[in-house]
């Protein structure tokens, strides 16, 4: 199963997690899309890249 996922929280690497579980324990093929930033915990945090998730930052309006 191909899995796509739009998630502005997916900008800290470790929010992933979900998306590792899918793809190590059943064989998912999972891609993110978040923005290139977004505040989490107060902070500004830019989106990573992860060599076990597919990631996509794309721009977006709203909070950053």
């Amino acid at each position: 199963m191909r899995i796509l996922r739009l998630y502005h929280s997916a900008v800290v690497a470790e929010y992933r997690q979900r998306e590792r579980l899918l793809q190590d324990n059943h064989g998912h093929e999972v891609h993110v899309v978040c923005p290139a930033e977004w505040h989490e915990g107060g902070s500004l945090v830019r989106a990573t890249p992860d060599d076990d998730v597919h990631v996509h930052v794309v721009g977006a309006r709203g909070r950053a």
